[in-house]
């Protein structure tokens, strides 16, 4: 009793930590197709044609109203460019007015925007950076900084960013990461402690399985905007959209109120939640994973209120009695 005690106390102080009532529909574009124009002196050309190619492709996107729009990585960047000086140049003439560029999106269309770039660093070199503008086209917290770079990245001029940073805004809290960042557990246990509602993964490369791992292991819905691709996966790491090469650009309505519950102890809690609630609560079928993702359609409660109400156990609280168990018996199990 003691145990099960201690864990209705963790579960209802939880759902209190987690208060402020999150929208139960975001609209997310992940946008994959990018600039690929090679121009090599014509800088002046160079930046009307990219911003040419911007505007004509979000035009087709914007059709939807989305609220959180994701571009690819170094999204401001020519491809043909090499070598740190001429990436400097680059920056020195356009970084200003790409930047207002993509601030101006945010603010024409009322879309929290991610806007990856590189940043040229005091001193020399670069940050490859993701920055958020919300809906009035201003700076949300700080930037993001990649921390994770492969050698030819950082041979390359790049530098080490030092710091993960969560977003908060009003479609709920966004965590941010770049390309190669994606293989490293010691950031994604860092940003499973924020409790992000979205990821997003501005990147050159898709990730495959580990874009899914990231949704399911942090409980947030996962935005990847790839060169060329896209996708979204839900929080039970089930692509849910995804671009191709024809169409690589997606969107996609979601619902961020919404909890990961373990089958274990909840079929009976969870049917009283769709007795009491009807279709303004629902659930996933359960599968292999054993873990169903709980929704709220009813605005004023979230699904964390439902939970507690019903005594709906969530999957993080469970996970943590189990290991907190092992961590109790241990030492009665050695010899």
């Amino acid at each position: 009793m003691r145990a099960r005690g201690w864990f209705w106390m963790f579960l209802l102080s939880f759902a209190s930590l987690c208060g402020g009532e999150l929208p139960q529909a975001v609209t997310v574009c992940a946008v994959g197709a990018r600039y690929g124009g090679n121009e090599q002196e014509d800088m002046a050309g160079t930046l009307r044609a990219m911003m040419a190619f911007h505007s004509e492709n979000l035009r087709r996107i914007l059709k939807e109203k989305p609220d959180l729009i994701v571009f690819s990585e170094c999204i401001d960047l020519p491809r043909n460019l090499a070598t740190e000086a001429e990436k400097r140049r680059w920056y020195d003439f356009a970084g200003k007015k790409l930047r207002e560029y993509f601030r101006e999106t945010a603010r024409r269309y009322r879309s929290f925007v991610v806007y990856p770039h590189l940043e040229p660093a005091p001193g020399g070199g670069f940050y490859n950076t993701a920055e958020l503008f919300d809906r009035e086209g201003r700076p949300v917290g700080k930037p993001y900084r990649k921390q994770y770079l492969p050698r030819y990245e950082a041979e390359g001029g790049v530098r080490h960013g030092t710091e993960t940073v969560v977003w908060e805004t009003e479609i709920g809290r966004i965590v941010p990461l770049i390309c190669f960042d994606l293989n490293f557990d010691e950031l994604l246990h860092e940003v499973v402690a924020l409790k992000p509602d979205f990821v997003v993964f501005p990147s050159w490369y898709h990730g495959d399985l580990m874009q899914n791992y990231w949704a399911y292991r942090t409980g947030a819905h996962f935005i990847g905007a790839f060169s060329g691709e896209a996708s979204v996966v839900n929080p039970l790491g089930r692509t849910l959209e995804t671009g191709t090469p024809e169409r690589p650009d997606v969107v996609r309505t979601v619902n961020p109120d919404c909890l990961q519950v373990h089958w274990d102890y909840n079929r009976e809690p969870l049917a009283r939640a769709r007795a009491k609630y009807g279709d303004e609560v629902s659930h996933t079928e359960v599968d292999r994973l054993g873990v169903v993702l709980l929704s709220s359609h009813r605005p004023g409660k979230s699904a964390r209120e439902i939970a507690a109400e019903c005594h709906i156990v969530p999957w993080e609280a469970y996970y943590r009695e189990t290991v907190d168990a092992r961590q109790r018996a241990e030492p009665e199990a050695r010899p």
